[in-house]
């Protein structure tokens, strides 16, 4: 529900409607449009997303323009770490917040990396913004792809061809990868033959 309040200018005054925060939302919503993945993976390079900076970019310009404030702190709800992603008007105080929590990490990276993934898509979440799970879509289409492998074992004709091969390079572990699983003492014993 929208208020009015009155603004004076010289002796005249005028009435100026005030926007409430559903309705700046769903102005944002509309005019934000479709946010195009132009980051690729070191791992996947097929694999495109928008980075958590990209969102913000283009996030920013409209929160200040419709006057909202948008906060993401990280905080401790019984025993638990917890993001909290909120968005609060300016012109009302009033907010809407969506939490999320994260399980811990030991490693600070690994934490870092975690927030910064939750943080991208709880907005993207948050806002109903236009994306593509890539992420959904490709975990889903490389457990396929795994499930259809054979596990190269030591000992294997196979394994004795990808030796042969890896040293007159001729191929390389990404070929290796494509078609086989490996477990991790083949992979180890691979990847050193690999970097001879």
């Amino acid at each position: 529900m929208s208020k009015s309040e009155t603004i004076k200018k010289g002796t005249t005054a005028i009435k100026k409607r005030v926007v409430g925060l559903e309705e700046k939302l769903f102005l944002l919503q509309n005019e934000i449009g479709a946010l195009s993945k132009d980051t690729k993976s070191g791992i996947w390079s097929n694999h495109s997303y928008f980075t958590i900076n990209q969102l913000l970019r283009n996030l920013k310009p409209l929160l200040q323009k419709y006057k909202l404030l948008l906060m993401q702190p990280l905080e401790s709800r019984d025993s638990h770490q917890c993001l909290i992603t909120k968005i609060k008007c300016i012109d009302t105080d009033k907010e809407i917040s969506s939490d999320l929590f994260i399980e811990p990490q030991d490693n600070p990276q690994k934490m870092g990396s975690a927030l910064t993934y939750y943080r991208r898509y709880m907005l993207v979440s948050f806002l109903a913004l236009e994306a593509d799970d890539d992420d959904a879509d490709l975990a889903v289409s490389e457990n396929k792809e795994i499930d259809n492998k054979d596990w190269l074992n030591f000992g294997t004709k196979e394994y004795e061809n990808c030796i042969e091969k890896l040293q007159s390079k001729e191929i390389s572990m990404k070929d290796i990868y494509k078609h086989y699983k490996l477990n991790k003492k083949v992979k180890n014993e691979l990847e050193s033959l690999n970097n001879i």
